[in-house]
């Protein structure tokens, strides 16, 4: 291990061996009991506060987020709990190749304890604690932090009449044009961003002017509009409603059952259509649910190409948070939105759709045309699509690379 500076929380670089060397050798009093209300002191709260709020750089938080409600969903543990519980995770650190590296070597040094780090034992304790909150009780990873609250508003209105109607009335829009025109060509399809995109005004327009009819069943209120403004849970429903449950479905497998030039099986029916199609949701739901110690509850389980969704619903319906500086960017996150949006559709929509022959553009390839192994390692088309120097190839950003845990 290297020598650290002095003053400051070393990051230094640790083999192996090194965890179980420091896991082991790191002796505390963990027979002590903690309290069983403990509460934080107000100074790291403030502190807390004061560190995510108005100017400043590094990480911020979710838009729509109170501040002090973060710091106390953080700050649930003192220093017994916490080094327990960073221990614990010390464990678990290499095997998780997600784990940022130097904050994983900061978590070390701050595990030997406020000598080792030469900090005060009340500015270590805070450290300490705060980040075995975070890990805990909020994320290990900051794209998850900054797209998702530690904390729960129970208030805020998720299933809703207007989120259903929105979603059901989308799956069905969808699920017709997509499955009609996915044997033909040219395939036309509805995306699920563009309707996410829609969603919102929809949603906001369903607040506005749904009337409030309703009843009421054992104390509990059931209306057509609670006329609460769209909120992200019922935005982030009718998403999923519609990107889950839009596709075509087993359509393209029953077409070749069914038609003539194929097998021509004339027993394919409505009836056979609607059972396979059962059949196939409640195994996968069946197999998710048996799986779920494995790709739900662990904290490495973490699927990237979920988070652009949540991003851009946060983005869309929760407000930003007011007088947010961040490393000196002073755009919101509508705007940014906006603004990439605008790039996006001029520099590789309008080319993809009206001028198709750039989206192979692959200026590599014409340093030898009939290279035979350059074309199947630079080819856009037919070929793995290699290209250090991207020009006009826009192809190579709608890989699904991101779509699965990194370690799988």
């Amino acid at each position: 291990m290297s020598e650290k500076a002095p003053g400051a929380i070393p990051v230094v670089e640790y083999s192996s061996n090194d965890y179980e060397d420091i896991i082991t050798e790191k002796k505390f009093d963990d027979t002590a009991l903690a309290e069983e209300h403990w509460t934080p002191p107000e100074e790291w709260v403030n502190t807390f506060v004061e560190s995510y709020s108005g100017q400043h750089g590094g990480e911020t938080l979710p838009p729509g987020s109170d501040p002090y409600r973060v710091a106390l969903s953080v700050f649930t543990m003192n220093e017994v709990d916490a080094l327990a519980f960073i221990q614990q995770l010390l464990v678990e650190i290499p095997e998780d190749y997600s784990f940022d590296a130097t904050w994983a070597a900061r978590i070390r040094d701050l595990y030997l304890g406020h000598e080792h780090c030469q900090m005060k034992q009340d500015d270590w304790a805070y450290e300490i604690c705060k980040t075995a909150g975070i890990c805990r009780n909020w994320s290990c990873y900051a794209e998850v932090r900054a797209v998702l609250l530690p904390y729960d508003d129970p208030s805020d209105p998720c299933e809703s009449f207007r989120a259903y109607l929105l979603g059901i009335c989308w799956i069905t829009v969808c699920t017709m044009v997509n499955t009609f025109f996915a044997p033909r060509q040219p395939g036309i399809s509805i995306p699920g961003q563009f309707v996410q995109l829609l969603l919102v005004p929809m949603g906001r327009a369903a607040a506005r002017f749904l009337p409030d009819w309703g009843f009421t069943i054992r104390g509990t209120r059931y209306t057509l509009n609670t006329k609460e403004p769209w909120s992200p849970k019922e935005q982030l429903l009718s998403t999923l409603m519609t990107t889950q449950a839009s596709g075509t479905g087993n359509f393209n497998g029953l077409i070749v059952l069914r038609m003539p030039m194929f097998f021509n099986q004339a027993w394919v029916r409505f009836g056979y259509s609607l059972l396979l199609a059962l059949a196939n949701q409640c195994y996968g739901l069946g197999m998710a649910g048996l799986l779920r110690r494995l790709t739900v509850y662990p904290t490495q389980a973490v699927w990237p190409g979920c988070l652009p969704t949540i991003a851009l619903n946060r983005a869309l319906v929760a407000a930003d948070n007011r007088g947010e500086v961040v490393n000196r960017w002073k755009i919101s996150r509508w705007h940014l939105f906006l603004a990439s949006g605008l790039v996006f559709i001029i520099w590789y929509w309008i080319p993809n759709v009206f001028l198709q022959s750039v989206r192979y553009f692959n200026w590599m390839t014409w340093i030898a045309p009939n290279n035979f192994p350059l074309g199947v390692v630079t080819g856009s088309w037919g070929g793995l699509g290699i290209n250090p120097i991207n020009c006009l190839d826009p192809s190579s950003s709608g890989a699904d690379i991101m779509n699965f845990p990194f370690f799988a």
